[in-house]
């Protein structure tokens, strides 16, 4: 019949016989259709990383994936050191309590070290230095029980001294009136840190639009957010601020002492 089939012509044209038509007894369909696609293999997009996969929501807020590293570039550059001699025979002091800071100027003048200038170098760390090196160095070995008054450690400079973590004074805005009080500001302030001191003007209820403490971070963090916090079966939304260099310069004054000096350097940038 194949051969009959095979043989018939109209015309010009000849009649081409479907053998897998009549043959569907020899090979099944689906042997056939797995022929097919061995024969002619689909191009199939895949990604170059599956680890790399954004989801939808990720693509839109700029969020990176889960797996990807950033690969981060390291700049570097030369520069002429100059000498530093100014460093030579100074001491670094790490404060006992950050809260020192406030009264330890006037405490080496009231003890009688008014030669001695103080610096302060970020997290518990202060630099004493003194126009005559030698002077110190013995200043601080004959007052060796009044020195530790004020410091867990005190040692001469070196070159390996870096500081890796930071001191910084936050506002925290959205924290119930009801609630306000020293273990919710811990517990606020642990959100974002290691808290290290509250602001007497908290705790005294003297300032009520936002929540002062400070706070321990890496040097290399910042922090700036809103968080949603349930207290107490209370839900606020809680905002996380921290306050400009410029204030945080101000060693160690609570709020209603660094408010004046603040409001004076206003007036004469106004003026």
């Amino acid at each position: 019949m194949e051969r009959k089939l095979d043989a018939i012509w109209i015309g010009t044209w000849k009649v081409q016989v479907n053998l897998p038509k009549y043959r569907r007894f020899e090979v099944s369909r689906k042997e056939w259709n797995s022929k097919k696609r061995a024969e002619h293999p689909r191009n199939v997009w895949r990604p170059k990383a599956q680890h790399q996969k954004r989801s939808y929501a990720q693509i839109v807020s700029g969020e990176k994936a889960s797996g990807s590293q950033e690969i981060s570039r390291v700049v570097q550059f030369s520069v002429n050191v100059e000498s530093p001699s100014w460093l030579v025979g100074c001491f670094v002091g790490c404060l006992r309590e950050v809260s020192f800071l406030q009264t330890l100027k006037k405490g080496f003048i009231m003890g009688g070290f008014s030669l001695v200038r103080l610096r302060y170098l970020g997290e518990r760390f202060v630099l004493l230095s003194c126009d005559d090196a030698g002077i110190l160095g013995k200043l601080v070995v004959d007052n060796k029980d009044w020195f530790d008054g004020f410091f867990s450690s005190i040692f001469l400079w070196d070159e390996s001294f870096a500081i890796k973590e930071r001191f910084a004074w936050f506002r925290c805005r959205g924290i119930p009136l009801q609630l306000w009080n020293s273990q919710c500001f811990d517990s606020i302030g642990a959100l974002v840190g290691e808290v290290v001191e509250i602001d007497d003007a908290m705790l005294k209820k003297e300032v009520l639009e936002f929540a002062r403490f400070r706070v321990k971070l890496p040097m290399d963090s910042s922090v700036c957010s809103t968080k949603e916090i349930c207290i107490n079966s209370i839900p606020c939304r809680v905002t996380f601020e921290e306050e400009v260099q410029k204030v945080v310069a101000v060693m160690g004054l609570s709020l209603t002492q660094w408010a004046p000096i603040l409001v004076k350097e206003l007036e004469c940038d106004v003026s």
